[in-house]
């Protein structure tokens, strides 16, 4: 039995030194550049390139980043957006502050205010007044969230801008 055990113990050193490292080196060189940064990835043509005696190809990849998505908002044409159920709710809970009267003047000046009327709004600029304009007409003042370029900052300050007139 102390044969055979020893026989086998020679067998596996032997069969140890004879294998290669798992972690060996390759020693072969390549002339190739990659970017990975994203997964859509495009080929060139390879560039060969020949010297005395000496021919090298590189082949060069490179990558375009996809295009940014959002999926809280959904644009349309008319400059319009579904506001995110979180905005959504900040700006209900905002318009509910406001009185009767103020809820139906500011819903007043979004459906037929002029631009002078909207320019006086604190936060309004020509292009959003532009926007709001062409979103009309407004079935709730809450329905002014979904104006793009409007969050719920802005919305807040145009209804405490309506609150403070009387």
């Amino acid at each position: 039995m102390c044969m055979s055990l020893t026989k086998t113990l020679s067998a596996v050193l032997l069969l140890a030194f004879n294998l290669s490292p798992l972690h060996a080196k390759d020693e072969t060189k390549t002339n190739t550049k990659k970017t990975t940064t994203t997964p859509k990835e495009t080929t060139t043509k390879p560039k060969t390139t020949t010297t005395k005696s000496k021919t090298t190809t590189t082949a060069k990849k490179t990558t375009t980043a996809p295009k940014a998505t959002t999926s809280k908002t959904k644009t349309t044409t008319k400059g319009i957006t579904v506001a995110d159920p979180k905005t959504a709710a900040a700006n209900k809970k905002s318009a509910a502050t406001l009185s009767s009267a103020q809820n139906k003047s500011m819903l007043s000046i979004l459906n037929k205010g002029t631009t002078e009327d909207l320019i006086k709004i604190p936060g309004l600029g020509e292009k959003t007044i532009a926007l709001i304009k062409k979103a009309r007409p407004y079935k709730g003042v809450t329905d002014l969230g979904n104006v793009t370029g409007i969050g719920q900052k802005k919305f807040s300050d145009i209804v405490a801008h309506f609150k403070s007139k009387k």
